[in-house]
C-alpha cells in the first residue's frame, strides 16, 4: 500500500511539474544564422543582462526586467542620445554659417 501511494504521489507531483516545452529560434551571431532550441522547463529562462552576463529568471521576473531595462533605454539613453545628435547638428550649422561668411569675406577681398 506504500508502495502505492508513494507511486502515486510520485507521478503527481510529476505532472504538476511537466511544463508545456518552449520552442525558440536562437541567435547564433550578428543575425545572420539561427539556430532551432527547445527548452523543456520554461519556468525559468536566462537573460542576457548586458556585458556579457546571463540572469537566470523566473518567467514574470524576466518580464518585468525586460519591461524596466527597454523603459531606461527608451527613456534615459535614447533620450541622451538624442540630445547628444540635436548638439552636433547645431555646432554644424553653426560652422557651415561660419565658412560661409568666411566664403563671403574671401570673395569680397578678391573683387
Amino acid at each position: 500500500s506504500s508502495s502505492s501511494s508513494s507511486s502515486g504521489s510520485s507521478s503527481s507531483s510529476s505532472s504538476s511539474n511537466s511544463k508545456k516545452e518552449l520552442e525558440s529560434l536562437v541567435d547564433l551571431g550578428h543575425e545572420i544564422a539561427y539556430s532551432r532550441a527547445v527548452v523543456p522547463n520554461p519556468n525559468a529562462i536566462f537573460v542576457n543582462v548586458g556585458m556579457g552576463f546571463h540572469v537566470e529568471f523566473t518567467l514574470e521576473e524576466a518580464i518585468y526586467f525586460i519591461n524596466r531595462r527597454v523603459s531606461y533605454l527608451t527613456n534615459d539613453v535614447l533620450a541622451g542620445r538624442i540630445e547628444k545628435v540635436e548638439t552636433v547638428a547645431n555646432h554644424l550649422k553653426d560652422s557651415l554659417a561660419i565658412m560661409k561668411s568666411l566664403d563671403d569675406e574671401f570673395q569680397m577681398m578678391r573683387l
